[in-house]
């Protein structure tokens, strides 16, 4: 009895000496929330990459240039405690290389678990070996959320990180705001890292949402089109909005309609599309049929027309319905005919539908998709037309 008494004591113990040996101080971290990747462009005599080619054969690539953006804490007046954007940036041949050479010039553990926003340079998204690069190393790194924000910045990456909001001093945190506020405004199209790489596993097509910037201002709008692995263009807000509606990923809608001498502002609070596939012997036909319903939010103070009159809400949402299928009309031309990219869900559709025909036509979708006859069909019904008190 008394050796067993004696070796439950020496097992808790050794349990409540039990630690975690691996573990690393929060003081002792510097949380990543947001990087930045392009091109890098050396100056004249610039030595960021000669140690390196010391010791590798000469690329045929660029090197990247990766920025590190993280909030760092300060003191302020009155024992406040402020916030600023420290930014690191780091040159080399790849990511997995930048951010070693990170690791040498920080005092802190470089911690990505929370990171929120990853910002690609366009010049970089126009390389489809640096942007595999990129996008493969952020799918290896089990510390990265698949969820955290994916953007084109028109323009440079590093150049957008170093912007500082008026709104929020942590541009990492504000970026990815900016991405959870389109679901209201559906400016530019919403998906996260992983849908991305979904869509680039599928078919090498994918839409990433577009990021603008200022000299103190950010703004996310409209998208860069991607075809097998390389931007090739983009689109601007209102083909995001179309682009939206087809995937059936939009559920609400605020835009104006032009009727005569009006300017009707409206919103569509419930919004679903679905696609029909007609088959002939010589050509393949798609039907989009949107249906949604929504309110009118305004018109004029005493207004010649009756809102309530069923004639005058008839001709509104008519008209809403015809602006809606023409924008969609617009926007998948430009994909079938500027682009000739399918980011639409077509080949989705077929393979998951019509797999027998999909099998018939898979190798070559690419050159049958710009070929594929499109019928777009909408119907809104208006059921609100404003409250007055």
């Amino acid at each position: 009895m008394r050796k067993k008494i004696l070796l439950l004591s020496l097992l808790i113990f050794s349990i409540s000496l039990t630690a975690c040996w691996d573990s690393v101080e929060i003081d002792d971290r510097t949380f990543i929330l947001a990087i930045g990747v392009d091109v890098y462009h050396p100056e004249e005599d610039d030595g960021n990459i000669d140690e390196e080619r010391q010791y590798y054969p000469e690329h045929h690539r660029p090197a990247i240039l990766a920025t590190f953006v993280a909030p760092k804490a300060l003191a302020g007046g009155g024992g406040e405690i402020e916030v600023e954007n420290v930014s690191m940036s780091s040159v080399a041949h790849s990511a997995f290389l930048a951010r070693n050479q990170m690791v040498a010039r920080s005092d802190d553990q470089l911690f990505l678990g929370h990171l929120k926003t990853l910002l690609i340079g366009e010049e970089l998204a126009q390389n489809p070996m640096l942007l595999r690069e990129v996008l493969d190393r952020i799918e290896k790194d089990a510390l990265i959320s698949r969820r955290i924000s994916l953007a084109v910045v028109d323009g440079m990456a590093k150049e957008a990180l170093e912007v500082q909001p008026k709104l929020e001093p942590m541009t990492g945190q504000f970026i990815n705001d900016l991405f959870k506020d389109q679901a209201r405004t559906n400016r530019a199209p919403i998906a996260d890292v992983g849908e991305i790489l979904i869509s680039l596993h599928r078919n090498s097509n994918a839409l990433i949402p577009r990021l603008v910037y200022s000299e103190d201002e950010i703004k996310v709008g409209g998208g860069a089109v991607i075809k097998n692995y390389k931007m090739v263009g983009w689109i601007g807000e209102m083909e995001s909005i179309a682009y939206m509606i087809i995937t059936d990923n939009l559920t609400q809608l605020g835009l104006n309609h032009h009727m005569d001498y009006y300017i009707i502002p409206y919103s569509i609070t419930d919004l679903s599309t679905s696609m029909e596939l007609q088959e002939n012997n010589e050509n393949i036909k798609i039907i989009i049929s949107v249906t949604g319903e929504g309110d009118i939010e305004g018109l004029y103070f005493n207004p010649e027309d009756d809102v309530l009159d069923p004639s005058f809400v008839e001709k509104v949402q008519e008209g809403i319905g015809q602006d809606i299928k023409e924008l969609l009309v617009e926007t998948i031309d430009v994909f079938q005919n500027e682009y000739q990219v399918d980011v639409l869900g077509f080949d989705e559709y077929l393979k998951k539908y019509k797999p027998g025909l999909w099998r018939e036509v898979r190798e070559d979708w690419d050159d049958i998709f710009p070929l594929v006859e499109v019928e777009v069909e909408v119907d809104i019904f208006i059921r609100r037309v404003g409250l007055s008190r």
